[in-house]
């Protein structure tokens, strides 16, 4: 199911625009966390770009055919190319995964997107070659970036035209029963610390498969050690429990690139990784890279504390009897679900 390509330590994602490191000024770069909706309000401008490549064949640039709202430049530079292990492993990401097939996935709608935002306020984002993409501008914004693979069947691109012609007021509510009823599988994640082992337990509610977990992270011991163990956190926070709901919409139907970082100290002392993976050491953290059935931009996770499940998210949460709380219980998220066959 799943290959290791390789581990690598530092930035896995190039910086979108070239800029100075500076301190992260939450207040003054508010403006790259606005999710969807306000996000389109906000930018003076937003236009479709093509990547293409720069006229002295160093690197990329957008290049801007047409702009739906406002006017910017004709080209805007990418100060580093994608870094295309996608293409080189026979399979790309680009053109279904990265952009969240369609925008139809939930996580999109969160306000999450493409762009990351870095410890310095800056969104770090990938770029294709004769990949289209919708650009916002002039300042960053994490939905700033998204590609935009087919132009006639793309939510988010759709959705901006409607915003921008006035016909939709405000991000409309996620009905919980319909993301379960579409969901190719749902699980239920129990993790806690046993001295140094992590132990998982995983119930699958909704799917065929015996096991999804490692559809929702490359290592899961290592991604939930992160949470659990307080040497991970750095400020010495312990978790007991670790326990959440996983609803994921989509399962690829070829290999994909998933990347995860682990902060956690033990992970460098783990025999595992002096096998096929190479290793390199950081002061700082490490990461990782893998093609597998990922479901990578298509799972959204709901986490239980004290029996509540919590719903509270930058989309509104939506219930059956048109309610939208804060939290329900776990019965009642269950209660939601489709029957199984």
């Amino acid at each position: 199911m799943m290959r290791f390509s390789r581990l690598v330590c530092g930035a896995l994602i190039a910086g979108a625009m070239g800029a100075p490191a500076e301190a992260c000024d939450v207040p003054a770069d508010y403006h790259s966390l606005l999710g969807p909706y306000d996000a389109i309000h906000h930018a003076d401008w937003i236009g479709l770009a093509v990547a293409v490549r720069s006229s002295d064949g160093s690197g990329l640039e957008l290049e801007f055919r047409e702009y739906l709202k406002g006017d910017g430049p004709q080209s805007l530079s990418v100060s580093y190319p994608r870094f295309d292990s996608a293409s080189s492993n026979g399979h790309s990401d680009e053109a279904l995964v990265g952009n969240y097939y369609a925008h139809t996935t939930a996580a999109f709608w969160d306000g999450r997107g493409r762009g990351g935002l870095g410890a310095d306020c800056r969104i770090r984002v990938e770029f294709a070659e004769g990949a289209s993409y919708l650009v916002f501008g002039p300042l960053q914004y994490e939905v700033g970036y998204e590609n935009i693979a087919v132009a006639d069947d793309d939510a988010w691109l759709e959705y901006v035209k409607d915003v921008l012609a006035g016909e939709v007021q405000e991000l409309p509510p996620l009905r919980l029963r319909d993301l379960l009823e579409r969901s190719a599988a749902v699980i239920r994640v129990r993790a806690r610390m046993d001295g140094e082992q992590v132990l998982l337990d995983e119930e699958v509610l909704v799917g065929e498969l015996g096991s999804y977990l490692n559809a929702t992270t490359i290592y899961p011991e290592e991604f939930y050690r992160a949470l659990l163990d307080p040497r991970c956190s750095g400020w010495g926070i312990q978790n007991d429990v670790i326990e959440r709901f996983i609803v994921i919409e989509e399962i690829p139907a070829r290999p994909v690139l998933m990347r995860q970082t682990s902060w956690c100290p033990p992970l460098r002392a783990m025999p595992l990784m002096e096998g096929p993976f190479g290793f390199f050491d950081s002061p700082f953290y490490v990461s990782m890279e893998a093609s597998g059935m990922f479901a990578t931009n298509a799972f959204s996770e709901f986490h239980v504390s004290e029996g509540r499940v919590g719903l509270r998210r930058p989309r509104v949460i939506e219930m059956p009897d048109g309610t939208t709380p804060d939290t329900i219980s776990v019965a009642e998220f269950i209660a939601l679900m489709p029957v199984q066959d």
